[in-house]
Parts: structure tokens; sequence; C-alpha cells
């Protein structure tokens, strides 16, 4: 599942491409792993709202899920390659982090400032500098229902994350 964004401008400064450009300066590379650079993988044009356009290549995770999601109350935006999160900030050309590898859906929640991710058996949410809480395994064998940003509670993100399950903070 790939969600594609048509077109450059303020309020989506990225867009999907289906590869790597022909023409132009050779995309900058980003790896978890530091490995398969060379390939290409999940591919994002980004146009900063103070420089110039540039195109990032990002490797892929282990599941078929690949977004960009901005991120709530930052600049920076979180890039999904098949299941590999990225945390990148367009204006410096840097990934902040690597996270994920086998994410399977990630919505942004607003009130928490948060991106909401999860791999199908546990949830973690990514702010805009990183990591902000990571639930308990909530299942054994997969979640197929995600009913949306009511499962998370602001009022217990300190002590608890999803449906009661008591979190670890970093």
């Amino acid at each position: 599942m790939t969600e594609t964004v048509s077109g450059l401008s303020p309020a989506t400064p990225y867009e999907v491409l289906p590869g790597l450009p022909p023409y132009g300066p050779a995309a900058e590379p980003f790896s978890s792993t530091g490995s398969g650079t060379h390939r290409e993988g999940f591919v994002v044009r980004f146009a900063p709202g103070s420089g110039q356009s540039w195109v990032g290549n990002f490797q892929p995770g282990l599941s078929g899920f690949s977004a960009v999601i901005a991120m709530p109350e930052s600049r920076n935006l979180l890039v999904i390659s098949e299941g590999e999160g990225y945390l990148v900030d367009p204006e410096t050309r840097t990934c902040l982090g690597y996270f994920g590898g086998q994410i399977d859906v990630a919505f942004a929640v607003p009130e928490l400032a948060a991106v909401v991710t999860c791999n199908g058996l546990w949830f973690e949410a990514i702010g805009p500098a990183g990591r902000v809480w990571l639930s308990r395994r909530v299942s054994w064998d997969g979640i197929r229902a995600l009913g949306g940003t009511e499962l998370i509670s602001k009022e217990r993100l300190g002590t608890s994350a999803i449906n009661g399950c008591p979190s670890r903070s970093t």
C-alpha cells in the first residue's frame, strides 16, 4: 500500500516518485543498515521552504506499507519504506532516526504531536524528535482491525498507551 501525493507546494512539500529520476543530481541514499543504498527503494522528492528540491531514496523494510506523513507541529516528515521508518528533516537532508522494520499502518495524532505506527504486534508513537512511547506487545498474531485514534488516550499517555497496556517511555 503506497500513499501517493501529487505536486509540490507548501502544504505538501514532498512528492512520491515512481522511481529514481534519470537526470539531475543523484538521490540521497537512506538505509537503516547502511547497505542496499545502490538499489532503488521508495523514492521521494522534497521541496523544503528554504532551499532547492532534492530526492531521497529510502531502502525498504519487511512489509508492503509505504507512506510519507507530515509530523504534527514540526517541519519533519516520517517516511515509511515498505515498513522501515525514517524521520527526515527535509531542510537539512538528514535522517533524525530509524525505527520499525515491519510497520503495517501509521497515522498522525495531532493532539499528541506524534505519528502512531503499528507492526501488528505493538504500537509506537513517534514525535518530531523521535520515539515518544512504545507499548508492550498487545497481540500475539497480528491486529486485523484498527479503528483510528480513539484507541489512544492523551490523558493516559504517561502511564499507559493502547487499550490499557503499560507503555515504555523513552
